[in-house]
C-alpha cells in the first residue's frame, strides 16, 4: 500500500504517472526518489481516517526526511488517456516539509480526486469507459506519489 517507486509490481494500482516513474527508473533515467500510495489507502482513509492517519504516519516517518521538500501528486489511471484528459484537475503540493505538511497534502489531494468523482466532466466520460470508473472500487486509482527533489 506503501511503496517505493523501485517495489513496484505489475499487480500494483499506482496510475499513469507513477508507472511512467517506474518505467524511468527501469531504464537507467535519474528520476527524485518516489513513495507511492496505492488506491487501496485512499479506500482504507475513508472506513477509517483516524486509524489509516496513525499508520501513514508512523511509516512517513521512516521514508520522509523531514529536513527535505517534497512534491505531493495524484497518480490517477483515469489521467492523460486517448479519449480524455484530467490535466489541471488534481491538486498538487510542491515544495512541502515536515510529515503534518505532507500528510496535509496527501489528504488534500484526495480531496481533490473526490471532487473529480463528482464533477460533471467524470460523469460525461464515465459511460464511455464501459463502466470501469466507479468510485472507491480499487479499479480508479487515484494515488499519490511524493517525490523528494
Amino acid at each position: 500500500m506503501i511503496k517505493e517507486i523501485d517495489s513496484v509490481r505489475k499487480k500494483d494500482r499506482i496510475g499513469k504517472k507513477a508507472w511512467s516513474l517506474n518505467h524511468l527508473r527501469k531504464n537507467k533515467f535519474r528520476i527524485p526518489r518516489t513513495i507511492i500510495l496505492t488506491e487501496e489507502m485512499r479506500i482504507l482513509y475513508r472506513k477509517d481516517p483516524v486509524g489509516l492517519e496513525q499508520m501513514l504516519r508512523k511509516k512517513l516517518e521512516v521514508l520522509c526526511d523531514p529536513s527535505k521538500s517534497y512534491a505531493i501528486r495524484s497518480s490517477s489511471e483515469m489521467e492523460d488517456d486517448a479519449d480524455h484528459s484530467f490535466a489541471g484537475q488534481f491538486k498538487t503540493f510542491l515544495s512541502i516539509s515536515g510529515i503534518d505538511e505532507v500528510l496535509g497534502a496527501i489528504k488534500e489531494v484526495w480531496k481533490s480526486a473526490e471532487q473529480i468523482e463528482k464533477g460533471e466532466y467524470y460523469k460525461k466520460i464515465s459511460p464511455s469507459r464501459n463502466g470501469c470508473y466507479h468510485p472507491g472500487d480499487g479499479k480508479t486509482s487515484l494515488g499519490w506519489c511524493c517525490i523528494q527533489y
